[in-house]
C-alpha cells in the first residue's frame, strides 16, 4: 500500500518521498531537464545536484523569520486568514516550496506566486511539482514572466526578491515596483551580493564581469542597500546578516565555482574587484 508523500530536509537536502513513482521514471524525465541551479534535491532515492548549496542561504533566513519576520505575518494573516506571497525570479521553486512548510507548520495559510522569464527553471519547477502532496500543489503558481510584468497593486502580503537586485540595470525602478505590489504594512524580503568597501552608500560598477560573471550590473555595499531602499519609500530598513559566499556555488554540468572566479587568497575577485558578500534585508511598505 503506498504511503503519502512526505517533505523534509535531510542534511541540507530537500527531500520529496513519494512511492506513487518509480526509480527509472525519476531518472528518465531528469535527462530532459538541464542541470539544477538551486537544490540539492532528493526524490526517493534520486539524488538531483544543484550548482547552489541553497539550504546555506535559508539557514541565514530561518533567524530573521523567527525573530522578526513571524510576528509581522502573523499581523497580516489576522486580517483574511490567506497570506499572498511573491517569489521574483523564483528559479526552480526552491524557497517557495520551502516557505510553504515553514507556515504550514506555524499553521498559517499561503499561495505563492512564482515568477521567473527563464524557461529552464519553469520545466525543473512543474518537474518537481508533481512530486509533492496534491494538496500542497495548489498553493504553488508559476509564471513565465519578469516582475515589469505584474500590475497587481497593494495584492502581496509577502516578497521575496532573493539574488535578483545586481541582475537589473535600475535597481530603483524594481524596488519601487515591488513597493507598488506590497499591501500596506506588506514586507519585503530582500537578499543581494553586497561588498564590504567604504563608509560611504557606494555600489560597484564592474567594466565587464564580476567574479566571472557578465550579468551582474552593480554591487552596492549595506549602506547603498538601504538608501535604495529608503528612496523607494520603504520604511521599517533593516540590515540582518551578511555571509562570504564561497561555499555556497559550486561546480557543475555548465557553470564555474565562485572558487574559480577568486583570486588565490580570495580577498579578491579575478577581475581584481572587493570579494562578494551575500546580505539580508527586510523593509515594510
Amino acid at each position: 500500500m503506498n504511503h503519502l508523500p512526505s517533505v523534509f530536509i535531510h542534511n541540507g537536502i530537500l527531500t520529496i518521498k513519494n512511492e506513487s513513482y518509480k526509480k527509472e521514471q525519476i531518472q528518465e524525465e531528469l535527462q530532459h531537464l538541464k542541470a539544477f541551479r538551486k537544490g540539492p534535491y532528493q526524490i526517493n532515492e534520486v539524488y538531483i545536484p544543484s550548482q547552489w548549496n541553497s539550504f546555506i542561504k535559508w539557514e541565514y533566513f530561518i533567524p530573521i523569520y523567527k525573530d522578526y519576520l513571524k510576528n509581522k505575518i502573523k499581523d497580516l494573516y489576522k486580517k483574511n486568514h490567506l497570506l499572498k506571497i511573491l517569489d521574483v525570479g523564483a528559479n526552480n521553486g526552491y524557497y517557495s516550496f520551502l516557505m510553504y512548510y515553514q507556515l504550514k507548520n506555524d499553521h498559517l495559510n499561503s499561495d505563492f506566486y512564482l515568477i521567473d522569464p527563464t524557461l529552464d527553471f519553469y520545466l525543473q519547477f512543474e518537474f518537481l511539482k508533481k512530486y509533492f502532496p496534491k494538496e500542497d500543489q495548489i498553493h504553488w503558481n508559476y509564471d513565465r514572466i519578469g516582475w515589469q510584468e505584474i500590475h497587481l497593486e497593494s495584492f502581496f502580503d509577502v516578497i521575496f526578491c532573493m539574488g535578483i537586485l545586481y541582475h537589473h540595470s535600475d535597481p530603483y525602478a524594481l524596488l519601487k515596483k515591488m513597493h507598488f505590489l506590497l499591501k500596506p504594512g506588506g514586507v519585503l524580503i530582500l537578499e543581494t551580493i553586497t561588498i564590504n568597501h567604504s563608509d560611504y552608500p557606494v555600489c560597484l560598477v564592474p567594466e565587464k564581469k564580476y567574479a566571472g560573471s557578465s550579468g551582474i550590473w552593480f554591487i552596492p555595499n549595506k549602506k547603498a542597500v538601504m538608501n535604495f531602499l529608503r528612496r523607494a519609500n520603504f520604511k521599517e530598513i533593516l540590515f540582518h546578516n551578511e555571509r562570504f559566499i564561497l561555499d555556497e556555488m559550486k561546480q557543475n554540468d555548465y557553470l564555474p565555482s565562485l572558487e574559480e572566479n577568486l583570486s588565490k587568497d580570495h580577498t579578491a575577485t579575478i577581475e581584481g574587484y572587493p570579494i562578494p558578500y551575500r546580505s539580508f534585508f527586510t523593509a515594510v511598505k
